[in-house]
């Protein structure tokens, strides 16, 4: 464990990051990830045990960047003590959270089972995420000629992250758990195709941890 916090790993930063690697299956030992992941002692319980169940299998430096930005935002918000908001189960259209957040919210968070929840079918777990992903956007998001959503903007003071400002046990730490997931199951596949959508969605979700972040900043 390092002396003190690794530094943020900006956009710029993991834009800058070598592309994401075919690695181990998770049953053979991994090295520690390649961005150190420090969770401050005075963080509550519920974080430090989830980044632990979270941070089980390594995921790669992408990954590690989004763990790292979680832990830096939760910071931020003061791990949401003050506020008793969560990320909706669903959203327009009656979007559903994918089902294996259910089951791991159920079982704890990783606290009340050795077992994690497993996600038997990308086929089918993809598509619930873009769908409760997308659904949560707000309406200031704009995509790309390749119809995925536009990382490349500088943070506004004035935009409304509406629904993802939820912070604490029941906020945006479900985004982080479902990208966990969904890594473990691309990981265990060796698919490209597969692998290079994942690390899509990771590089958008670091866009917008970084970004809800920065509405902390004066």
């Amino acid at each position: 464990m390092p002396a003190g916090p690794a530094p943020p790993p900006s956009t710029s930063t993991l834009n800058a990051l070598p592309e994401l690697t075919t690695a181990p299956p998770p049953s053979r030992p991994s090295p520690p990830p390649s961005i150190p992941i420090v969770v401050p002692e005075k963080a509550p319980a519920w974080l430090k045990s989830s980044v632990q169940d979270l941070t089980r299998v390594d995921l790669g430096c992408h990954y590690a960047s989004v763990v790292a930005a979680l832990i830096r935002l939760e910071t931020a918000a003061k791990y949401g003590h003050n506020d008793d908001s969560r990320l909706p189960a669903a959203q327009r259209g009656n979007t559903a959270r994918p089902k294996v957040l259910a089951a791991w919210i159920r079982g704890g968070r990783g606290t009340k089972s050795k077992l994690q929840p497993v996600v038997a079918s990308l086929a089918t777990f993809v598509p619930e995420w873009d769908g409760w992903w997308d659904s949560m956007q707000p309406e200031w998001r704009e995509r790309n000629r390749q119809g995925r959503w536009r990382i490349d903007l500088p943070y506004q003071k004035e935009w409304d992250w509406g629904v993802m400002q939820a912070y604490g046990i029941n906020g945006i730490l479900s985004v982080v758990a479902g990208i966990y997931f969904w890594g473990v199951a691309v990981l265990a596949q060796h698919d490209e195709d597969q692998t290079a959508r994942w690390d899509n969605a990771v590089q958008d979700v670091v866009w917008v941890l970084e970004g809800l972040e920065s509405t902390f900043k004066k």
